[in-house]
């Protein structure tokens, strides 16, 4: 999952039109750091976060287009 996690992280700040920092608050305070250095694959979460994080994201996204 770690490209495929690094593109859709990628495509949900593109949807939603939003900075790296907004992106680390909409993912409950997420390090700005940590965030950059999910995005250039130097580290990445455990799978099982990554689901979760895409979950968020798939959620948030659902909300803010109502």
């Amino acid at each position: 999952m770690n490209k495929d996690f690094i593109s859709k992280l990628k495509q949900y700040q593109n949807k939603l039109r939003v900075s790296q920092a907004q992106m680390c608050e909409i993912l409950y305070g997420v390090p700005y750091r940590t965030y950059q250095s999910w995005c250039l694959g130097e580290k990445l979460p455990p799978s099982y976060y990554q689901k979760l994080i895409i979950s968020r994201l798939e959620s948030f996204h659902r909300d803010a287009d109502r």
